[in-house]
C-alpha cells in the first residue's frame, strides 16, 4: 500500500500522480523489470511527482514500507551496465583470441580474451551519474555489501580442487577468477566513490570508516585465494595436454599457457600491468597490509 508521509517536505506537482507512480514502479520491481522501474523513478522526479535530495530512502521507506524501499534501492543497484556483459568486453590487445599472432599469450588480458569494461570500472553495473543524488550513498552501500557477500561465497563454496580431474575445469576456474575481479572491481568502485561523498555527520563518517576497512578486508581475502586459482588453471592445461597427441602445435600452445598460468601464480605482483590489476583497490590494501596491521583492524 502506497502512503505519502506528510512529514517531509516535499513539492510534489500532484499526490495523486505520485501514489500512481510509486504503484506502476513497484508492479514493474516485483516483475523484475528493474530497468522500467528506474526509468519510471527519473521521470518521476524529472515531472516534480517525485522528491529529489538526500532524504529519498526516508521518505520512500515511510511511504512504501521497508521491504518495498529496500527493493527500489536494489533496482538501483542491479542496474546492468548498457554497454557490457558483467563488466567484461572484448580484449582490444588480442581482439578477444587470449593469444597475439605468435601465439604468445596476452599478457594484458591473461589469456582469458576479455577486458575491464571503462564505462562502468568493471562493475557490470551502471554508473552512479545514472542513479539519483539521494539514493547514491544507500546504492554505493548496498553494492559493496553485495559484492564482499559474493566473494564469501566463492570463496567458502565455489574454490575447486588443486588438482582438477577433467579438462574442463580450466573454464571453472577462470569463471571463478573474473567473477573475484569483478567484486574487486566494485569493491575498488566502492572506495574511489567514497572520496567523493559529503561528510554529512560524526555518525556517517564512522560509516564510511567502517565501510572502507570492510571492502579492504574483502579484496585482500580475494587477492590471497589468487594463486591458487591460477595454480588451478595451469594445473587443468598439464592435465589437458597429457591427453592430447604428442608434438602437435595445438598441444604445444596449451603447455605453453600452463606454463605461464604457473609462473604468473609464483609471482608476488602477479597482475601488474593487465587488466586485473586494480590500482585504486591494490593501493589501499598495501596502505594496510604495509602497515601491519593485525587481523583486528578488519573486525
Amino acid at each position: 500500500m502506497v502512503q505519502i508521509n506528510e512529514n517531509y517536505n516535499v513539492n510534489l506537482t500532484s499526490k495523486d500522480q505520485t501514489v500512481e507512480t510509486l504503484k506502476h514502479i513497484m508492479e514493474y520491481v516485483n516483475a523484475g523489470h528493474y530497468w522500467k522501474a528506474v526509468r519510471l523513478f527519473i521521470e518521476g522526479q524529472e515531472k516534480g511527482i517525485l522528491p529529489r535530495g538526500a532524504h529519498i530512502p526516508g521518505w520512500l521507506t515511510e511511504s512504501l514500507g521497508q521491504k518495498a524501499a529496500v527493493k527500489i534501492v536494489d533496482a538501483f543497484a542491479r542496474m546492468p551496465c548498457f554497454y557490457c556483459q558483467n563488466g567484461l568486453l572484448p580484449c582490444e590487445t588480442c581482439e578477444g583470441q587470449g593469444y597475439l599472432y605468435d601465439m604468445k599469450t596476452c599478457d594484458r588480458c591473461i589469456g582469458l580474451g576479455v577486458a575491464q569494461c571503462n564505462f562502468c570500472n568493471a562493475t557490470g553495473w551502471v554508473s552512479l551519474d545514472y542513479v539519483p543524488s539521494g539514493l547514491q550513498r544507500t546504492v554505493i552501500n548496498k553494492r559493496a555489501k553485495l559484492a564482499m557477500r559474493r566473494i564469501k561465497t566463492l570463496l567458502t563454496q565455489s574454490l575447486l580442487p588443486s588438482h582438477p580431474k577433467n579438462d574442463k575445469s580450466f573454464k571453472d576456474y577462470a569463471q571463478l577468477f573474473l567473477d573475484l575481479n569483478r567484486q574487486l572491481g566494485i569493491l575498488e568502485n566502492t572506495l574511489d566513490l567514497l572520496k567523493e561523498l559529503p561528510i554529512i555527520t560524526h555518525k556517517s563518517i564512522a560509516v564510511l570508516n567502517k565501510t572502507r576497512a570492510a571492502c579492504i578486508k574483502s579484496a585482500w581475502e580475494a587477492w590471497k585465494a589468487m594463486p591458487e586459482i591460477l595454480q588451478g588453471m595451469a594445473s587443468a592445461l598439464r592435465l589437458k595436454s597429457d591427453n592430447m597427441k604428442n608434438d602437435t602445435e595445438a598441444r604445444r600452445l596449451v603447455i605453453r599457457q600452463a606454463e605461464y598460468y604457473q609462473s604468473l601464480g609464483n609471482s608476488s605482483d602477479n597482475f601488474l600491468g593487465t587488466e586485473w590489476e586494480h590500482p585504486f583497490l591494490r593501493k589501499a590494501v598495501k596502505e594496510v597490509i604495509g602497515k601491519k596491521y593485525s587481523e583486528k583492524y578488519f573486525q
